[in-house]
C-alpha cells in the first residue's frame, strides 16, 4: 500500500500528542458490528458448550449479544470448536482457527441502481481439528441461509464473527464446503479510514471499488481473515448494462444475458483476503505484453484523463527490471484499475492495483508493483512483520529509479531518505507548560494517582539540567502520601519557572516510564521501532521509508551480489506462502555468511537511527540523535 506521507522536519509536540493519545483507541481501521445479532439452527444442530467469542481491544465490540439456539447439547468436547482468531498478536480476533481454506467461489448479483449485492459464497476448506463449530469474519448484510456439505447448519453473528454450527461434526482431515447466501449493502457500518474512501466495499457514484488492507474482506463476503489463510479465487460478478466488472486474476468469460452480463475472473494463486478487489465501472481497457510475455490489462475509467493514463507506459519496462532483480514475476497476468476518484492512496490488490486518479506517478506504479513480490506472493505471517511488504516496496521503487536514472539519482534519492528521516527524529526544544498540555490531552485512568517519587523522576527525566535542585523540591515537596491527580500533576508542570529542555522519542518514553506509564512509554519507544510499530503505527511513514533504509543500509554492508541474492531467494524459498522477520533476518545471515544480530536490532528494533558509514550518512549530521 502506498499512501501519502509527509515527512516533517522536525518531531512536533502535537504529533506525540497525537500518537500517544491512540493508545486507546488503535488507529488502525477494524470492523464495526451489524446492528443486532441473529441466530438460526437447522434441525438436530448441537449447541456449543463454550461461550461466543468475547471481542479484545483491537476489535469492534458487538452491539447485540446473541441469542443461542435451542438445540441439544454437542456430543464432541468443548476443544473441538474453531478458535475465534488466528493468534495475529496485533489483531488476535482476526481470521480464524480450526481449518484451512482453500478456494472461495464468490457469485455477486451487484445490483448499481440499488446500491446492494444478492451473493452466494462457497467456501472449500480442510479441517485442522474435529469441529464441533467454527467461526468466519465477516459484517453487516443479512444471512438468508447457511449450509455445510449441502446440510442446513446452524449460525450465530458476534459482532465481526459468523459463528456456525454444522448439522453433523467434521473430523480432522476432512474436506468440507461451506456455502453462505446473503444480501444487502455492504461496507454498512465500516468506518472511515480518510475523508475519501470506506475500507472495505464502497460504492460511489461512478461505480465500485474494493480496498480491503488489512480487515475489509468481510464487509462484503465471509472469509478468514488473515494473510496466514491464503486461498484460490473464483468470481462470478453479474452487473446491468452498461456496468463492467473487474477482478483478481484471469478473465475468463463474458456472459452476455441481454440486460446483463456476468463476468467470470480465476485466481489460481493463494492469496490473503486482503488483497482481493472488485471493481465495476464503464471502463476503457488498455492491453499490453512484457517481453517475457506477461499480459498486461489495465483498467481506466472512461473520464480518466489521458496524461494519467500515460503513467502506466512504462509498467512492461518496470516488471522487466524487477525481474532481473528479485526474479521472475510471480503471477499469471498484471494490471491496474484507476478510479475515477481524488484517493490519496494505491493498494497492491493481486494482479490488479487500485489506483485513485490524482494519485498517480512512476514512484507509487513501482511500490505497488513491487508489491506482487513483496507482501502479494511472500505474504507477511503477522502484521508487525509489515515492514516487510512496505519498506521492501519503497525500496524497490528507489530501485526503478536506479535502473531508469543511474546510480546517482538513486543516491540521491536514498541520502534524501536518510535525512527525511533523521529530521523527524530531530529533538526539539518544549517548556513545562506544554508538558502540561500533555498530560491533559492523555486518557489516564480514572482514579489514577502519581506519588511523589515518581513526580520528581519525571520532572529530572526532562528538566534536570535546566532546573535547580530546589525549583524541582519545591514543586514535589508538597505531595502528599495519597500522591496526585493528573489534573494536578498538570499544574505542577504548568507552574515551573520558564525553561526549555530538547525532547526526543526517547526521553519521552523516559518521562512516562517515571511516571508508571510503562504502556505509554513503550508505544513512544516504539515510534521508530519498525520491527514492532505497534498496531497504531502499521502504515506510518516511519515503516515505509526506514524499511527502505534498513535494506539500503544491508545492501551496503554485505554487497551487491550477496544482497540481490538474498532477495531472489527469499522470493523463490517463502514465495506463495508467509515470512517473519526472523525469517528474513536468518536467511540475510544464511546467504552472506555475516553475522547480522547486532545490525537489525539496531535497525529494526532500536528507536534511534543508525549511522550508514558506507555511505558517509550519520544521524548526528543529519540532524537526528
Amino acid at each position: 500500500m502506498f499512501r501519502k506521507h509527509r515527512l516533517l522536519s522536525l518531531i512536533v509536540l502535537a504529533l506525540l500528542i497525537g500518537m500517544l493519545a491512540a493508545c486507546a483507541t488503535p488507529a488502525q481501521p477494524t470492523v464495526t458490528p451489524a446492528a443486532g445479532a441473529e441466530v438460526t439452527a437447522p434441525p438436530a444442530t448441537a449447541t456449543p458448550t463454550t461461550p461466543p467469542p468475547t471481542p479484545t481491544a483491537t476489535d469492534t465490540p458487538p452491539t447485540d449479544t446473541p441469542t443461542p439456539t435451542e438445540t441439544p447439547a454437542p456430543t464432541l468436547l468443548p476443544d473441538n470448536v474453531g478458535d475465534e482468531g488466528i493468534g495475529d498478536p496485533y489483531f488476535p480476533n482476526f481470521g480464524n482457527g480450526g481449518y484451512d481454506v482453500q478456494h472461495y467461489t464468490i457469485d455477486l448479483d451487484v445490483l448499481m441502481d440499488e446500491r446492494s449485492i444478492d451473493s452466494i459464497v462457497t467456501i472449500e476448506a480442510v479441517a485442522l481439528h474435529d469441529l464441533a463449530r467454527f467461526n468466519l469474519d465477516f459484517v453487516g448484510l443479512e444471512i438468508v441461509e447457511v449450509t455445510v456439505n449441502d446440510q442446513p447448519a446452524g449460525y450465530e453473528r458476534d459482532g465481526s464473527e459468523l459463528i456456525i454450527t454444522p448439522a453433523e461434526p467434521i473430523a480432522e482431515g476432512e474436506s468440507f464446503t461451506v456455502t453462505v447466501s446473503y444480501t444487502g449493502t455492504p461496507g454498512e457500518g465500516i468506518p472511515r479510514t480518510g475523508p475519501e474512501f470506506t475500507l472495505g466495499w464502497s460504492f460511489y457514484e461512478d461505480g465500485v471499488m474494493v480496498a480491503g488492507e488489512p480487515s475489509g474482506a468481510s464487509s462484503w463476503y465471509p472469509v478468514n481473515e488473515h494473510p496466514l489463510d491464503k486461498a484460490t479465487y473464483r468470481f462470478e460478478i453479474t452487473v446491468a448494462e452498461p456496468w463492467e466488472a473487474a477482478a483478481n486474476g484471469l478473465l475468463l468469460e463474458e456472459i452476455d444475458e441481454g440486460d446483463t452480463r456476468t463476468y467470470i475472473w480465476e485466481l489460481d494463486d493463494p492469496t490473503a483476503p486482503y488483497l482481493v478487489t472488485v471493481a465495476i465501472g464503464e471502463f476503457d481497457v488498455v492491453e499490453d505484453a512484457t517481453s517475457s510475455g506477461i499480459p498486461l490489462r489495465n483498467y481506466f475509467e472512461i473520464d480518466v484523463p489521458e496524461s494519467t493514463r500515460a503513467e502506466f507506459e512504462v509498467q512492461a519496462e518496470m516488471i522487466d527490471a524487477f525481474e532481473s532483480l528479485f526474479g521472475p514475476y510471480p503471477f499469471d497476468v498484471y494490471g491496474v484499475v484507476v478510479h475515477d476518484r481524488n484517493l490519496s492512496f494505491a493498494l497492491e490488490t493481486v494482479t490488479l492495483s487500485v489506483f485513485g486518479k490524482a494519485f498517480v506517478n512512476e514512484e507509487v506504479i513501482a511500490h505497488e508493483l513491487a508489491h506482487q513480490w513483496f507482501g502479494n506472493y511472500v505474504s507477511l505471517a503477522r502484521w508487525q512483520d509489515i515492514w516487510l511488504n512496505e519498506g521492501f516496496a519503497t525500496y524497490a521503487s528507489a530501485l526503478w529509479v536506479e535502473a531508469s536514472d543511474g546510480p546517482e539519482a538513486f543516491e540521491a534519492r536514498m541520502n534524501s531518505m536518510y535525512r527525511a528521516i533523521a529530521a523527524a527524529s530531530r529533538p526539539i526544544s518544549v517548556t513545562p507548560q506544554e508538558i502540561a498540555r500533555l498530560l491533559l490531552q492523555l486518557n489516564f485512568e480514572r482514579g489514577r494517582t502519581f506519588s511523589r517519587e515518581q513526580v520528581d523522576a519525571a520532572i529530572r527525566s526532562i528538566f534536570e539540567a535546566e532546573l535547580s535542585e530546589r525549583d524541582i523540591e519545591e514543586q514535589t515537596g508538597d505531595i502528599g502520601a495519597n500522591g496526585i491527580g493528573v489534573q494536578e500533576l498538570s499544574r505542577h508542570f504548568a507552574d515551573l519557572p520558564e525553561v526549555s529542555a530538547d525532547l526526543d522519542a526517547v526521553i519521552l518514553a523516559d518521562f512516562f516510564r517515571a511516571l508508571g506509564e510503562d504502556e505509554q512509554a513503550d508505544l513512544v519507544g516504539r515510534s521508530f521501532v519498525i520491527g514492532d510499530p505497534s498496531p497504531e503505527g502499521l502504515f506510518s511513514g516511519g515503516v515505509y521509508q526506514r524499511g527502505a533504509l534498513t535494506l539500503h543500509a544491508l545492501r551496503l554492508r554485505i554487497g551487491d551480489d550477496a544482497f540481490f541474492e538474498l532477495l531472489r531467494t527469499y522470493v523463490e524459498r517463502y514465495g506463495g506462502g508467509n515470512a517473519t522477520t526472523e525469517d528474513f533476518a536468518a536467511l540475510a545471515e544464511e546467504v552472506s555468511g555475516q553475522e547480522l544480530d547486532e545490525f537489525f536490532e539496531a535497525w529494526l528494533f532500536s528507536p534511534r537511527l543508525p549511522d550508514i558509514p558506507e555511505a558517509g550518512l550519520t544521524a548526528q549530521e543529519a540532524g537526528g540523535w
